[in-house]
């Protein structure tokens, strides 16, 4: 098992924790948590990765807009990935309501986070 603790949105900490081929997404003192299989691990780094990338057109036509990435995760569901121009990133399930928001600048170290799991994880199978 892997747990780590990342401090996000200046009070609040995000906790990732891989067990049993599974990794766990939730904020620390909510209810909303969202699980992925260890094997889609990778996609998630790579979204986040492009979302940490992106760069805002300023422009009327997309001014306003959001960037909205979906991808499959567990066989049968998507996890979908929002960065709104606010600077926050809500990371949720297709059709569900268990959503977790964080700011955009905390990335770099979420990203960070996944990538040790997912390492770790690999390095040495159960």
């Amino acid at each position: 098992m892997v747990k780590c603790k990342i401090p996000v949105n200046k009070t609040e900490e995000l906790v990732i924790v891989s067990h049993k081929k599974m990794v766990t997404i939730a904020k620390y003192d909510g209810d909303e948590r969202i699980e992925v299989q260890l094997k889609d691990i990778d996609p998630v780094i790579n979204t986040l990765m492009f979302l940490e990338r992106v760069q805002w057109r300023i422009d009327k036509e997309y001014r306003d807009k959001p960037i909205k990435v979906k991808i499959p995760v567990n066989k049968t569901e998507e996890l979908v990935f929002v960065l709104q121009h606010e600077g926050m990133l809500n990371i949720e399930k297709y059709e569900s309501d268990q959503r977790i928001e964080v700011r955009e600048k905390d990335l770099p170290r979420i990203i960070d986070s996944f990538i040790f799991v997912n390492e770790q994880e690999n390095k040495y199978p159960k």
